[in-house]
């Protein structure tokens, strides 16, 4: 991959991760029609340092946009140190608690399953399910609880639906917002949860990987991490404004229709119809 496919391929995942609509499934439309009109496949998995500089600025992104409740928590578990119960240091903990499902969920992927389980119907399936299940909640459960309402039982619940975001065609922002939405968050404190959510968890899965990477003699590659990290931190701080503002007034419906439009181009692909 030359510089322009870095580009082309850090802004496809960049919109793709923070809107709910997942990276995977757009990746794999994309290379289900190119390859139908003979054009060269966008090949993610080449790239592992892009893809860690997209985390990394999808991280840093919703870390700086939500800034008044990471200052929160930090503020929290300093007074927590001095022996005072803080609201913030509690929120702290339970983001701790919804990142074990990701982790536990992440060791038995490599040391049990491996990629095995990937492939085309697992994207096309998931993509469809999640957009069906994100459509069916939002449409019919409450809108009565904010993040300052969540107990810990709310938050790993979330941790495990975004731990499902391992599988492809999943989507990490999406299968939170579907859960929020089940246990009946507000939309706007549905995708604030969901992506506060998503910030330890992306950094855990930073560190992972350079770990691994290191472990193995090999070096991160600066400039597609870079890439990766400039353009979807700034994608992120837009986006999450835009989707921020969407919420205030409408719904998930326009995302949830889309991927579920997408699942289904993607099995009538799968299954050879075209």
């Amino acid at each position: 991959m030359d510089f322009i496919d870095w580009i082309v391929l850090a802004l496809v995942q960049a919109f793709a991760e923070v809107l709910p609509i997942g990276s995977s499934a757009q990746i794999a439309v994309l290379n289900a029609w190119a390859g139908l009109i003979s054009v060269g496949p966008i090949d993610a998995a080449s790239t592992p340092a892009l893809g860690l500089g997209v985390r990394i600025g999808l991280a840093l992104g919703a870390a700086a946009y939500f800034w008044e409740d990471v200052g929160d928590m930090i503020g929290g578990l300093v007074r927590m140190a001095k022996g005072k119960r803080d609201p913030g240091a509690r929120l702290a903990f339970q983001l701790f608690a919804a990142t074990l499902p990701s982790i536990a969920f992440a060791l038995a992927v490599d040391q049990v399953w491996g990629t095995a389980w990937q492939g085309p119907l697992v994207v096309a399936w998931a993509t469809f399910v999640i957009g069906f299940l994100l459509f069916f909640f939002d449409r019919t459960c409450m809108t009565v609880k904010r993040v300052e309402h969540a107990g810990y039982s709310d938050a790993l619940l979330l941790g495990i639906a975004q731990a499902l975001a391992l599988v492809p065609g999943v989507g990490r922002i999406a299968a939170s917002a579907a859960m929020a939405r089940m246990l009946g968050y507000e939309r706007q404190d549905t995708a604030r949860f969901s992506f506060l959510i998503s910030i330890p968890v992306l950094i855990a899965s930073c560190a992972w990987q350079i770990a691994q990477t290191l472990r193995a003699g090999e070096s991160v590659p600066p400039i597609p991490t870079a890439i990766g990290f400039v353009l979807t931190f700034i994608v992120t701080l837009i986006l999450l404004s835009m989707l921020m503002n969407w919420l205030r007034r409408r719904s998930f419906m326009p995302f949830a229709i889309y991927r579920m439009l997408i699942g289904i181009n993607l099995l009538v692909i799968a299954y050879g119809v075209l």
